[in-house]
C-alpha cells in the first residue's frame, strides 16, 4: 500500500526535480513525479534497481510508493516541474519516493568525506557490490552516495542513492537492457563481491576478472541535493 504524502517540505535540486514531503508514516521521502524532466520510466529504474540493491545486501535508501493528491498539489506553489520555457504542475497519484538519508535531524548526514577518511568507512566492502550491481544494471550515471552516522558515532556509513540511470535510463526495453552484460563478466564480478578467487588457469577468468577497484578522490551529491 502506498504512504499518503501529507506535507511538503521544500524542493530538491537534480535532473528529476524530486521534491522532499513528508509520509502520513512520519518519514520525509524524496518524491520524484511522473512526470518529471528525465522520463517516466527512471521512477521505475530507481524502484527496481534499489530493490535489487537491498537484496544484495547493499546500504540503499528505503524505497516507497507515495500517493500525493490534487489537493497538496493544487495548494502548493512549489510542486511544479521547470522545463525551460514553461513550467507545469506536478502529476498527482502515485509516484516514486526514496527515504530521506539521516530524516530532518541535521548534522549526521555529509555527501563529501577527504579521501583520506574513506578508508575508515564501516561499510567499505560494499563498493565492490555496487560496482557490480551498476555494471549489471547498466547504471548509465556516475555512482552517487552520501555518509551517516549516528549521534555520538565516530565513523560513517555509505549509503548509495540515485539509482534512476540504471537500465540505460529511458533507452530500450527491460529485458534487452538485462541482458547486456555478458554472463561470464557478471559471474566474474559476483564472484569479486563474494570474495572467491577467479580460477588463474581459466582464460575466461583472466580476460573478465574486473580490474582491483581502487579508492579515488571522487565527487559525491546528498541525496536531494544533487540527486538526479
Amino acid at each position: 500500500m502506498a504512504v499518503q504524502a501529507v506535507q511538503h517540505i521544500r524542493r530538491m535540486r537534480g535532473g528529476a526535480q524530486g521534491q522532499l514531503m513528508l509520509g502520513a508514516d512520519g518519514q520525509a521521502y524524496v518524491v520524484k513525479f511522473q512526470n518529471n524532466p528525465q522520463h517516466m520510466r527512471v521512477l521505475a529504474n530507481e524502484y527496481l534497481a534499489s530493490k535489487l540493491a537491498a537484496a544484495a545486501g547493499l546500504t540503499a535508501p528505503f524505497v516507497e510508493l507515495i500517493d500525493v493528491s490534487s489537493w497538496i498539489i493544487d495548494n502548493t506553489q512549489e510542486l511544479e516541474m521547470d522545463l525551460g520555457r514553461t513550467r507545469v504542475r506536478c502529476r498527482p497519484g502515485l509516484q516514486f519516493g526514496s527515504r530521506f538519508v539521516g530524516g530532518l535531524m541535521p548534522g549526521q548526514v555529509v555527501d563529501y568525506l577527504p579521501e583520506e577518511h574513506l578508508i575508515d568507512l564501516k561499510n567499505l566492502s560494499e563498493f565492490a557490490g555496487i560496482l557490480a550491481l551498476d555494471k549489471w544494471t547498466g547504471n548509465a550515471n556516475g555512482r552517487q552516495a552520501v555518509f551517516t552516522r549516528k549521534a555520538r558515532e565516530r565513523r560513517y556509513r555509505a549509503v548509495f542513492i540515485d539509482f534512476g540511470y540504471c537500465f540505460f535510463a529511458a533507452i530500450g526495453n527491460l529485458t534487452m537492457r538485462l541482458c547486456a552484460v555478458s554472463t561470464t563478466a557478471m559471474t566474474s564480478i559476483a564472484r569479486l563481491w563474494a570474495g572467491i578467487p577467479s580460477n588463474p588457469g581459466s582464460h575466461s577468468s583472466r580476460q573478465c576478472r574486473p580490474k582491483p577497484f581502487g579508492l579515488r578522490r571522487t565527487r559525491y551529491r546528498r541525496s536531494g541535493t544533487g540527486e538526479t
